[in-house]
């Protein structure tokens, strides 16, 4: 369903043609998908069902080496019973982390302002019992033949397991595992950086990468 519904948007992007592209003020020529985590394997099956969809695709917080231990092993519960005033009304099969240390442990690694976890904590988003249902079904191989660059942190817990050094051979790996259609490759693993690595201090080295990267490649 997310790969089908990313590919009207973008379709409606491209063409004036959509029923959707009353929402754009402009027809795009370039549309780069660029995602985080689940959804960079979503962007992996839309490569693999729709290769002409995106001219370029930047996947962050991704590899196909993964360990979801501290997610599997997190305290989970309904996100109303988390956060009754701001999900009131939210079904419960939509599910957040319980407890700030667990996200923390998860998400941040070495370089970050311990400031922001706790924001992060209050802000936090849902995932659904089904996402989780469907990990096995985005967690394959895709025919995706076009520029491809993948971005994950050192001491990302889930996809860039200790030694940190061996992170960069794990995103080269990523492409002989995953995309074996893929010439134009980069990859790029900021120093001290956890999952969520646009909230540690190697951001801006992250964002430079990538836009030189698509400046290139565009």
């Amino acid at each position: 369903m997310h790969v089908e519904i990313i590919h009207q948007i973008i379709n409606a992007a491209r063409t004036s043609s959509s029923p959707l592209s009353a929402v754009f003020s402009r027809r795009f020529d370039n549309v780069v998908y660029i995602r985080h985590s689940y959804r960079s394997f979503i962007g992996a099956s839309l490569g693999n069902k729709y290769p002409a969809d995106a001219d370029a695709i930047v996947l962050t917080g991704y590899s196909t080496t993964t360990n979801f231990t501290d997610v599997i092993e997190a305290h989970w519960a309904s996100a109303v019973a988390v956060n009754p005033a701001r999900f009131a009304g939210v079904a419960r099969g939509y599910l957040t982390m319980a407890q700030e240390a667990d996200r923390t442990g998860a998400f941040y690694a070495s370089g970050f302002d311990p400031a922001i976890p706790p924001v992060d904590f209050a802000f936090e988003d849902t995932v659904t019992d089904g996402e989780f249902g469907a990990l096995g079904a985005v967690l394959q191989p895709s025919a995706y033949p076009g520029p491809l660059m993948v971005v994950t942190g050192d001491r990302d817990a889930f996809f860039c397991q200790p030694p940190v050094s061996h992170c960069e051979a794990i995103l080269a790996q990523t492409r002989t595992d995953f995309f074996p259609n893929v010439v134009n490759f980069n990859s790029f693993a900021p120093q001290n950086t956890g999952h969520d690595l646009t909230l540690h201090y190697t951001a801006p080295q992250t964002f430079s990468q990538v836009h030189e990267w698509l400046d290139r490649t565009l």
